[in-house]
């Protein structure tokens, strides 16, 4: 079992297999009797990351955003993904997604290295995370982004507590870029339905968070580009979470959707100074 060392997208739910693919993001394992362990074991850990994930995996709005989870966030999650390769191997389709469920629990916990050396088994496991219907599974858009997305978050952890201006404060900008880049080439008719699934959610709040972080813009320049943190976080939120967002009301929401209407009402706003 891999052990952390003790020093986010979203809604991760599983549904019954046969729509499995689409809304959690997993491919659809084998249907009978003799897969109703398989399919325990897989609801098992979606369960532990929805609770290890919620209302953690996004800081909260924030002209210096800092990371919330640590080290020991997804043990559970992790635990449960390691037993289960060991049952039911490394080969297959449901292994590969949870190799990026592990990766980015290591990335969203803080534990940049374990989720550098990570990088190959995820690009590995891309060509296999694609859904039957056609549409992109959540761990598919993880996995085409999770370049920017390790290079940012990796920045945003080493960043100095309270620093106007980091030394790195572009790779900030290149990683949002890189994301959003991501996001736009995607065919906007294959992205899963927003109340079910939030990975694109999740990717367009890491770029807007990224741009926040960017030390090295002149007050029209951060205005704009809040603006445009906004707009992309936008283009993906369901008709209540933006009417939250607008009203304040963000109570009605789930923690891991209040993060995101969060920082997209944070953002539709003047920044701080300006």
């Amino acid at each position: 079992m891999k052990k952390i060392s003790p020093s986010l997208l979203s809604i991760w739910l599983f549904l019954p297999v046969l729509v499995l693919a689409t809304l959690s993001g997993c491919a659809t394992p084998g249907v009978g009797p003799a897969s109703n362990s398989r399919v325990a074991a897989l609801a098992n850990v979606h369960k532990l990351y929805q609770e290890e994930f919620a209302g953690i995996a996004l800081p909260r709005p924030s002209q210096r955003p800092a990371p919330i989870a640590k080290e020991k966030a997804f043990e559970r999650t992790v635990s449960a993904i390691d037993e289960f390769k060991k049952t039911y191997g490394t080969d297959g389709a449901e292994a590969a997604h949870l190799s990026v469920v592990e990766a980015m629990a290591y990335l969203q916990s803080g534990q940049i290295g374990r989720a550098r050396l990570m990088r190959d088994e995820v690009k590995q496991a891309a060509p296999k995370l694609r859904s039957g219907d056609g549409h992109y599974t959540r761990d598919e858009l993880l996995a085409r982004s999770f370049e920017p997305l390790l290079a940012g978050w990796e920045q945003v952890r080493n960043a100095a507590p309270g620093s106007g201006v980091n030394p790195s404060s572009v790779q900030f900008k290149q990683a949002a870029d890189g994301l959003e880049e991501t996001l736009t080439s995607l065919d906007a008719s294959r992205l899963a339905a927003p109340e079910v699934d939030a990975g694109a959610k999740y990717l367009a709040t890491s770029s807007a968070i990224f741009r926040v972080w960017y030390g090295s813009m002149q007050r029209r320049e951060k205005a704009a580009s809040y603006q445009k943190g906004a707009a992309l976080i936008g283009r993906y939120l369901t008709a209540e979470e933006k009417q939250a967002a607008e009203s304040g009301d963000l109570a009605q929401l789930s923690p891991a959707r209040q993060r995101f209407a969060a920082w997209y009402r944070f953002l539709r706003q003047p920044p701080p100074g300006s």
